[in-house]
């Protein structure tokens, strides 16, 4: 996962979002362009996070797009996650929006609901959603009105280091329902087998993991509107359980310390966690599962990994799961140029060429015909990816309510009240009331 890298910014994000949006009004521009391609030259701004391999990659699909379209000039700028939101949010309360942008679900709704993207019912004409599942285009969604594109999918699993598996002589249950108990006690296995060699696994961080946990338990979403709608009993039993996980005198995830040296090397260098190293039976992945499995695979110089489901509540829902947008493409509300605008964004989603490769550099492809194709010609570890993407829609339910405005920052709270707790500084009833309360607050606060 990665919230350390982004949980600074994060913060600093929502409350810039705030006030970008101060002067924008609900429900759309009022002044929006026409949608219609220009006989002429046009020119048009592309801004997304990511990595050096995504600027690469983006930029190969830009000027294969502009050879497509030779009227349409594209300009392309490109951040870190950190400051890809400052920008932003100058950007926007400057009325000088990318045409295109690339957007996460923490800010989706808080952008959405204040005018800040263009209707895409209005140019589909030009932008072809029909390769997404209904799902999907319904993520892209603010009461019942197109804002954006989900562009990927991303996934929270298990993964598991066969070769430790296999040298203990521990044998899996039929891991399409087995529970926490049971994932607990092969732990204890590996722990004790290994006579300390091997821990079992790391606590989870937050954030995905705890909608799945709470979903688990018939609690659909954490928010209603701009309303906190989290159990505080079942916050309360999922941090008790990262306590445990943590603590005794032969603890699955190790001491305190090593979790939290765990916490840092998945957040910055993946080679330095236990699972890189082959001294960890399992890790759960979320968010950068798709690029996770393959570093850790090429890190243990083997295939020997599985990619298995979160464990399962006894007698608990089994519609539990769902697949949460990997990230989204939006037009600028602010954009004259929405026809061209949308155009580049089909392009990006729909094109085979691009589709293939960009991978899953984004995330698992939303678009069914990309995978698909993706999938087809996958390696046997990368299959096991796409197999995924299947076998939990099977078990997937409705998607939770889109995280409001100010709500943005809920996954690294979350994960600063775990900290308390498990470094015994906050007991599980104190600091489930403290993320309830705060992040209230900060919603409150955004409105």
């Amino acid at each position: 996962m990665t919230f350390k890298k982004h949980g600074v910014a994060a913060l600093a994000a929502t409350a810039a979002i705030a006030m970008s949006l101060s002067g924008c009004g609900a429900g759309g521009g009022d002044g929006e362009a026409e949608a219609k391609l220009s006989d002429g030259d046009v020119t048009i701004t592309l801004n997304w996070w990511g990595s050096d391999s995504r600027v690469k990659l983006t930029q190969a699909a830009v000027e294969r797009f502009q050879q497509a379209n030779p009227n349409i000039h594209v300009q392309t700028t490109y951040s870190d996650w950190g400051g890809y939101w400052d920008k932003l949010s100058t950007s926007i309360a400057g009325g000088d929006a990318p045409d295109v942008m690339q957007m996460d679900e923490s800010y989706f709704s808080s952008y959405a609901s204040q005018g800040a993207f263009y209707d895409m019912s209005k140019v589909s004409d030009y932008l072809d959603l029909s390769n997404l599942n209904e799902a999907n285009k319904k993520a892209g969604q603010i009461d019942g009105t197109q804002y954006a594109a989900e562009v990927s999918v991303t996934l929270v699993g298990v993964i598991a280091n066969m070769d430790i598996l296999d040298e203990l002589g521990i044998q899996l249950p039929d891991t399409s329902k087995w529970t926490w108990d049971e994932f607990e006690d092969l732990c204890k296995q590996v722990v004790e087998k290994s006579g300390g060699k091997y821990t079992g696994t790391q606590p989870t961080f937050g954030g995905y993991d705890y909608q799945l946990w709470q979903r688990q338990h018939g609690h659909r979403s954490m928010f209603e509107g701009n309303k906190v709608s989290v159990d505080k009993e079942l916050l309360k039993e999922y941090m008790q359980k990262a306590y445990d996980w943590t603590h005794g005198s032969n603890p699955i995830a190790g001491s305190t310390d090593k979790w939290s040296e765990q916490f840092a090397a998945v957040n910055s260098n993946i080679q330095d966690t236990d699972m890189a190293k082959g001294t960890q039976a399992f890790s759960f992945g979320s968010g950068a599962l798709t690029s996770q499995l393959a570093q850790y695979s090429k890190a243990l110089n083997t295939e020997n990994v599985k990619l298995l489901p979160m464990p399962i509540t006894e007698g608990g829902t089994s519609d539990y799961y769902y697949m949460k947008v990997g990230m989204y493409w939006a037009i600028s509300s602010k954009s004259k140029h929405p026809a061209e605008a949308a155009k580049l964004i089909d392009f990006l989603i729909n094109d085979e060429q691009t589709g293939k490769e960009f991978g899953t550099d984004r995330g698992i492809p939303a678009n069914n015909k990309i995978r698909a194709d993706l999938a087809s010609a996958a390696s046997p570890l990368d299959k096991q990816l796409y197999d995924y993407v299947d076998q939990m829609a099977e078990i997937s339910g409705d998607t939770p309510d889109p995280t409001p405005a100010g709500g943005g920052g809920s996954a690294n709270l979350l994960l600063r009240k775990l900290q308390d707790v498990i470094f015994e500084k906050s007991t599980v009833d104190k600091a489930a009331d403290e993320f309830v309360t705060e992040l209230q607050s900060e919603i409150d606060q955004a409105q």
